[in-house]
């Protein structure tokens, strides 16, 4: 696998005539009709999520650079009660400690809400099981510009540069996110949506301990990593407690097993090296 120079590469189209298509879905609950936006099946990228005190959601790099496409297309829809939703086959278990993801849903406030009412109405029509109402096209043209003027600015902070000028703009509402069991929810606002979406898109410029870190907003509600060897981790977390749930102690407190199942992870690594992801850490900019 090969990347380019611009770390942000990945998440982008190679040019304005490859397009990203979406397969839609329609819900219906309480008199509205809630339009549900997923990856086709065919679609290569796969999401690990974790719930603990924050949202975690992991992928490989592609996959953190296409959520942020996702979420900047989704920043323009006017349809009311459209979600964009993560869900099977495109979820693995996450690479920490092997547990099944939940599915996600980002709502964009205020044209769409979805409280537990709608969530259970959602998780028992499973409509990522069922064929798709059509596929639309996701216009994503303006997301290019957009990150290479927020890199652009980024680096002249980094340099040192003063008085630079940027437009002043109201400070991003923190997410609101909702744990209904196995089902997440995620919802922000139009200016939030663009604001992760720079986040994501700017993943790969640094790496720490083989991870790169977004965190959309500073109430640390949630949190995007890039690993760069995700599928190899997410197979090492699930052999890791596969082997723990086989064991007479195995704790019955998920937070216990969790741990055990972390601290396994590392002896089942240690019994191969590969494959590993070549991709080498990028400076900024």
């Amino acid at each position: 696998m090969t990347e380019s120079r611009d770390p942000r590469a990945a998440g982008l189209p190679a040019s304005h005539e490859q397009r990203l298509r979406l397969h839609r879905r329609t819900v219906g609950h309480g008199g509205r009709r809630y339009t549900l936006l997923t990856l086709r099946p065919s679609d290569p990228w796969r999401f690990g999520v974790r719930v603990d005190e924050c949202t975690m959601i992991t992928s490989d790099l592609a996959g953190t650079r296409l959520l942020g496409r996702l979420l900047w297309g989704l920043s323009f829809q006017r349809r009311p009660d459209t979600v964009l939703l993560l869900d099977s086959p495109h979820l693995v278990p996450n690479p920490y400690d092997g547990l099944a993801s939940p599915p996600v849903a980002f709502v964009p406030t205020p044209l769409s809400t979805v409280d537990a009412a709608a969530v259970r109405s959602i998780r028992r029509d499973r409509p990522s099981r069922r064929p798709s109402e059509g596929t639309l096209t996701w216009n994503t043209r303006s997301y290019a510009r957009a990150l290479t003027a927020d890199l652009t600015w980024q680096r002249e902070m980094w340099a040192g540069h003063s008085g630079l000028d940027r437009e002043w703009t109201e400070p991003v509402p923190e997410p609101r996110v909702r744990v209904f069991g196995d089902f997440v929810t995620i919802s922000g606002d139009l200016a939030a949506l663009r604001r992760w979406a720079l986040s994501m898109g700017g993943l790969g410029r640094f790496w720490h301990a083989d991870e790169s870190c977004a965190e959309p907003d500073a109430g640390l509600a949630f949190d995007v990593h890039a690993i760069r060897h995700f599928h190899r981790q997410v197979s090492i977390a699930t052999r890791a407690r596969s082997e723990v749930l086989g064991m007479a102690d195995a704790p019955a407190e998920p937070r216990l097993l969790s741990e055990r199942v972390t601290a396994r992870a590392a002896a089942v690594a240690a019994r191969g090296q590969g494959p590993w992801d070549p991709l080498r850490p990028m400076p900024f900019g």
